[in-house]
């Protein structure tokens, strides 16, 4: 049923434009469950991953063992896995200088964190996609 119908003499609405409303808000609150409890169940296995894909030989096992993933979110605002090192010098293994926040002339060659991504992003987005596809509609309540 549409919401709305373009007449001759104007626009009529066929729903309450407040019941509409309500119902976006119903769905962005669902939507954003759905995402964060999917990113959430992805988190420890890209923490795994990192820490047994990790390029560099340990000396103290701090590097891997502070490997992190962490789902952070605002309500309905955004949905984020953050990849991050626990030791001061993670930086210096992601190849970059904090100083500068510039790439280090020796490269990536023990970054972990961007490998990661490109690892588990396809996967991500890919679920995310199947995920919204089974989203049900909270439909239009009739006024």
């Amino acid at each position: 049923m549409p919401v709305a119908t373009l007449t001759p003499s104007g626009f009529v609405w066929e729903t309450n434009p407040t019941i509409i409303a309500d119902n976006a808000v119903k769905w962005a609150n669902v939507l954003h469950q759905a995402v964060y409890a999917f990113i959430r169940n992805i988190e420890p296995q890209v923490e795994q991953w990192m820490q047994a894909n990790r390029p560099w030989t340990d000396r103290t096992t701090m590097a891997r063992q502070t490997l992190e993933g962490a789902t952070v979110h605002e309500a309905n605002q955004y949905v984020a896995l953050v990849l991050s090192h626990g030791v001061w010098y993670g930086w210096y293994l992601e190849g970059i200088d904090p100083r500068s926040m510039s790439d280090m002339a020796r490269g990536q060659q023990y970054a972990i964190v961007i490998p990661a991504i490109d690892f588990f992003g396809p996967d991500i987005m890919a679920g995310l996609q199947r995920m919204l596809g089974y989203l049900p509609p909270t439909g239009v309540s009739k006024p």
